[in-house]
């Protein structure tokens, strides 16, 4: 059961519809399960190729139901939604059957490599009714999302700036393992938050990207790890990223600054997201700074607040804020980048 009091977004109205995961790796022990747990949610089985993985991990959060077969998810009346978090080879066959076995679907981001992937399963689960929902779970992480909640508010007047910095290292961590081969890791894995967050906060798509990358002499990973990202808005505003996956040193660190014509947001988390400072400045109370602290963590609130959005898209009958559909927007986003890198150009997004 949840602690309800402990929880930084409230429990959807029905919250008990059976849960089946396709995924026993990393994320999903780390950040998934310990946030449904922490829900009190309904999780009915999980699946994963790896016999031992799946069998680990049921084990140790004590869910009913294991199998390496993920049909045998989709069989089962007693469960409602399907939480996908697998790399991206095979996603769109296991999308397409639980949308036509009546399933809504939970995916991780990134949603696809392919443009043409994401639209198939978008296509896929408009036609047979469900709810298709990418866990970008930055938007309830909640730095960023207290953020948002401040330039909706309007106190900074019309935004004309935007910037985020993310300084780590995970070169080494991920050496030998399947990230340190996928291409345009960084942009793909990571930068894809960033950008996303870019449209979350403004409402809206750039219409031009920059993108620039680079490598650190000797590094494991094969794509570049450190990014630098400029984009245009239509209504003028502009965005900039800066993102280093090869520090050297020990200040590991997430930035992130917006700027508008009646005030500024300043922000700076900790590398292990437990430290996080969030000032606002506005003309309408000068010379003085206000210090926000949002209650809660990135892992594992923000993984529970992606849910829940799913669960009450389900039952007020609507798009998911984090939809399918939205997020091809995101993917056109990603793939200019990718563009602007191998063009060595600036892009139009497309």
């Amino acid at each position: 059961m949840s602690t309800a009091n402990s929880l930084i977004y409230p429990l959807p109205c029905k919250h008990d519809y059976g849960i089946g995961i396709v995924g026993a790796g990393g994320i999903v022990n780390y950040a998934h399960l310990p946030a449904y747990r922490k829900a009190g949610l309904n999780i009915i089985g999980i699946c994963d190729i790896n016999e031992n993985a799946v069998r680990n991990s049921a084990q140790k959060w004590e869910i009913p139901f294991s199998t390496t077969d993920y049909r045998e998810l989709l069989k089962r009346n007693d469960i409602q939604i399907i939480d996908i978090a697998i790399p991206n080879e095979g996603r769109v066959d296991i999308v397409k059957e639980a949308v036509a076995a009546g399933k809504h679907i939970l995916i991780q981001k990134p949603f696809a490599h392919q443009i043409e992937q994401a639209e198939e399963m978008v296509r896929s689960a408009s036609e047979h009714g469900v709810r298709l929902a990418v866990n970008q779970n930055a938007r309830f992480a909640p730095f960023y999302r207290k953020a948002k909640e401040i330039i909706d508010s309007g106190i900074l007047g019309e935004l004309y700036l935007m910037t985020h910095e993310m300084r780590i290292n995970q070169d080494e961590a991920l050496a030998g393992t399947w990230f340190a081969k996928v291409p345009n890791f960084l942009l793909v894995d990571y930068e894809i938050h960033h950008l996303d967050l870019m449209r979350f906060w403004s409402g809206s798509t750039p219409e031009r990207v920059y993108t620039s990358g680079t490598r650190m002499p000797g590094q494991h990973i094969q794509s570049d790890m450190t990014v630098l990202t400029t984009m245009e808005f239509a209504s003028g505003l502009r965005a900039s990223l800066i993102t280093v996956d090869t520090l050297q040193s020990n200040q590991a660190f997430w930035s992130f600054t917006v700027e508008g014509t009646k005030g500024s947001l300043y922000g700076r988390i900790s590398h292990d997201y437990t430290v996080f400072e969030l000032d606002y400045y506005t003309k309408d109370n000068p010379g003085q700074w206000t210090r926000v602290t949002p209650p809660g963590r990135w892992f594992v609130d923000a993984f529970y607040g992606s849910m829940f959005e799913l669960m009450n898209a389900i039952q007020e009958n609507r798009e998911p804020s984090i939809s399918g559909r939205d997020n091809l927007e995101t993917l056109r986003l990603l793939h200019s980048m990718i563009r602007s890198t191998e063009k060595k150009m600036i892009v139009s997004v497309e």
